[in-house]
């Protein structure tokens, strides 16, 4: 009898050869990856799974994201108990998100900084283990500086939180960032970047995420450069039917350039 190791091999193999358009294929593949993926030993399975393909599908970063997964629950409940120390702007909002997005620990230190970048800059450096941002309002939609901030400093979204203003209808997103993916159970939404350098690739990949059972709730697309056809998209999808490792295999594995922006629990 074939061990597991040798029948994915063999997957592998035969789903090379056919034709690029066969999404359902490679998604089943992938499916059975990220199932290797989620076994005692992640390095293991990846250091497999990265020389069955021709080029490298799983970076440092992604072996390191699968170890996370892999550790128990109770682990993962005395990581957000501890003490920990996020970075702000000074303002009542800000405040009160902190106090709520950081209620399951037991100490919350806030460093009240002087504008939103030195406050990436506290998180990126490891002054801080999170950062607190406005990602978006519902009069003026999403902010582009939040964006600009998270890619240069490469932080990630791991919960989010909507706030009213004082005698205001507006509503503000505020998002917690941090230095790497991480999430609960609870965690239903992902966001991601990606440049679209070929023209018609946003499409096929809409689909086939729908197909997947992580379905695209917003797209957002910019020109890369002007008058120019590439252009980036931003896009939230909602996990319905697809775990959050296997999606983020999915991404690592069919979607170069890829940016993950962040996994968490609610989006409006």
């Amino acid at each position: 009898m074939k061990d597991s190791i040798s029948i994915i091999r063999e997957n592998l193999s035969d789903a090379k050869r056919l034709d690029e358009t066969s999404d359902l294929i490679k998604r089943a593949q992938l499916e059975e990856a990220a199932l290797c993926l989620s076994s005692p030993e992640p390095e293991e399975a990846g250091r497999f799974f990265a020389s069955a393909f021709e080029r490298p599908l799983l970076s440092p970063e992604m072996l390191a994201l699968c170890s996370i997964l892999c550790r128990d629950k109770q682990e993962k409940a005395e990581k957000v108990s501890k003490t920990v120390k996020v970075a702000c702007i000074r303002g009542p909002l800000s405040q009160r998100a902190i106090r709520r997005l950081c209620r399951s620990s037991d100490t919350v230190i806030i460093t009240e900084e002087a504008d939103f970048r030195s406050a990436c800059d506290a998180c990126a450096g490891g002054e801080a283990d999170y950062c607190l941002l406005p990602m978006c309002s519902s009069q003026d939609g999403y902010y582009p500086t939040f964006f600009k901030l998270t890619k240069q400093n490469d932080l990630k979204i791991c919960k989010t939180l909507y706030l009213s203003k004082p005698d205001s209808d507006e509503e503000i997103c505020f998002a917690l960032l941090s230095r790497v993916i991480e999430y609960g159970d609870g965690a239903k939404y992902c966001s991601f970047m990606f440049p679209e350098a070929t023209p018609g690739s946003l499409s096929p990949l809409l689909h086939t995420l729908s197909a997947s059972g992580a379905v695209p709730v917003s797209v957002i697309s910019s020109p890369m450069e002007y008058n120019m056809d590439s252009s980036e998209h931003r896009i939230v999808v909602h996990m319905k039917g697809i775990r959050p490792e296997a999606l983020l295999f999915f991404l690592e594995a069919a979607l170069p350039g890829h940016t993950v922006l962040g996994i968490y629990e609610s989006y409006k």
